[in-house]
Parts: C-alpha cells; structure tokens; sequence
C-alpha cells in the first residue's frame, strides 16, 4: 500500500480537565488544612525553629531535584536581588517562625482561621501604602472580619487566656508578614517564572533559618526523632510546600482565580475540623461565631477584590 500512517494527536476531554482541576486544588485545599495540626503536633517534641529549619531544607531539596529532572530551574533577572531577599524574610523566616510560636501558644484551628485573615488585611495594606481603590463589599468584609477576629481572641471573655491571646496575635503578624511577601513577588513575578523564584527564596529561607538554629545554638535531634517526627516533617516539606504548589498552579491554569480562591476559604474549615478530630481540640461558641463571621468576611473580600489584584496564594504559594 505504501501508506502513511497518520497518528492523531491525543487529546484530554475538556472535562476531564476541569475535574482533574478540581482534585488538585482539592488536595491544596486537605494540605494546607492538615498543615496546622502537623505543626501543632511536631511542637510536642521540637521548636517551632527546628520545625521551621528541617522543613525548608528538605522543601529545598525536592523542588531541586524537580527543578533539575524537569528543567524548570531558569536564572532570575538582574536587579531583583533586593526584592528576592525581602520577599525571602517577610515570606520563610518570618512568617514562619511566627506561626509556628503562635501555634504552640493557640490552637491550630484557631491559628487556620487567623491565618485566613490575609486577603482582609492585603485589602488594608494595598489601600494604605498603594493607594488602591476597593468595592464597599470588601470594605463590608474587612468590618465583619475584624468583629471575627476580635471575638476569636477572646474580647467576649471577660477571663482572658493570656498566652492563648499572646500566640493569636503572633499568628495575626504571621499573616500580615504573609500580606508584605505576596506584594513584594507580585513585582517579582511580572519579569520572573514563579518556580524558579519560589526555588530561590525556599533555600535562601533555608539558609537563613539554619543560620538563626546555629545562632540559638539549638541542633535538630537526628538520633531522636521518631517516624512521627519524620512523617510529619516530610508532610509538610513534601505535601504543603512542594506537592501544594504544583496542584495549586495546575487548578489555577485551568480554574482560574475566583474558582480557586473560593476552594482556599476551606482551609480554615478543613484545620478546625481536623484539630477537634486530631488533636480534641475545644472548639467553643467564641470560635464558632468569631470564625464563620470572619470566613463571611473573606468571601465578601475576594469577590470584591479584582483578579490582578487577589492575594496571598494567587501568585506565589509556600503557605500551609
């Protein structure tokens, strides 16, 4: 016959992209939920320093080995050392060894829905130090969600639990570390590819957190940990900061941004739950009435908020 034998293109049903879409910002959704109750349940036996550390150096290592494999790993353009550098600080140290201490003080359910906080308070700073104008819904929302927070702290107790307060309002900077780090990448990524600069930061955050575990002259206990330890360790290196990125950017290519972000308002709801069911944390009318006041808030909020402009997790994601 002497024939050619013509080979059609394979092709992915629109639909079945969608729904493979929706597992994967599914799955962001249960990582970045259960992350807090990893956290809660490591500091029985480590600083939140160590855990800070040991799950950065080992997030460090997989995104190489991914970078490498799939070639993704491109070099960043010249001039953005600063911005690389402030956005590493306010990102992985800080924020991080915030939450952390403010975890061990707090619940986690507690700590998910205060971290949740950050597209309220990305509404205050963008209006106050970058002039940005916002809908009177988002304004609507940044009200209800500081009546939230206010009753989530504790200001309808007239008994006051002073530590637990202490770590709320460590876990409250946390996210507004979280607001300064996703408006310095913002700038960033208009001239970089997000894995690359999400790479860079994820080992120069590790550095910077060895040289603070040196300067406290704390080591992790290598011969000591456990294969909770280790999995619990490995669950958040692996799944919330390796794992979690890549299903995040996947759902957000085929998703888009309002899709998404609505899916991200569960990962309070997902660290409550998991933290009365893991760990038997209590969970009282305060935190009931406080946090669906304060997730009202975050909807209101993100449907206000333009595309281009939504924060925390859109653009650049190491949280959970």
């Amino acid at each position: 016959m002497g024939g050619r034998v013509i080979m059609k293109k394979r092709t992915i049903p629109e639909g079945k992209v969608v729904a493979q879409a929706s597992i994967a910002i599914l799955i962001t959704t249960l990582f970045w939920g259960f992350s807090y109750v990893s956290t809660k349940t490591l500091l029985n036996e480590l600083s939140p320093l160590q855990i800070a550390t040991a799950r950065f150096a080992l997030a460090s290592l997989i995104l190489l080995v991914y970078g490498v494999v799939t070639h993704r790993l491109k070099p960043l353009t010249a001039g953005d050392l600063k911005g690389l550098l402030l956005g590493t600080l306010f990102g992985i140290p800080i924020y991080f060894l915030l939450e952390n201490y403010g975890i061990a003080k707090t619940n986690a359910g507690t700590a998910s829905l205060l971290v949740a906080t950050t597209p309220v308070q990305n509404i205050i700073f963008s209006s106050m130090f970058l002039h940005q104008k916002h809908p009177w819904s988002s304004w609507a929302g940044v009200f209800l969600s500081a009546i939230g927070v206010y009753i989530v702290v504790g200001g309808i107790h007239l008994e006051v639990n002073l530590e637990q307060a202490y770590g709320n309002l460590l876990v409250l900077g946390a996210a507004a570390s979280w607001v300064i780090y996703t408006n310095i990448n913002q700038g960033l990524l208009k001239r970089n590819e997000a894995y690359s600069l999400n790479f860079y930061q994820t080992v120069l955050g590790a550095i910077c957190l060895v040289l603070l575990l040196a300067g406290h002259r704390e080591v992790l206990p290598a011969t000591n940990l456990n294969s909770r330890i280790w999995g619990n360790l490995l669950f958040l290196a692996v799944c919330c900061s390796a794992v979690a990125y890549l299903t995040y950017l996947f759902a957000l290519n085929i998703l888009g941004s309002t899709t998404v972000t609505t899916f991200l308002n569960f990962v309070p709801v997902c660290g409550v739950l998991s933290g009365i069911v893991f760990l038997g944390e209590p969970f009282g009318l305060n935190e009931i009435c406080g946090g669906g006041i304060i997730l009202s808030g975050i909807i209101l909020v993100t449907k206000g908020c333009p595309k281009k402009n939504l924060p925390a997790e859109n653009r650049l994601l190491q949280k959970g």
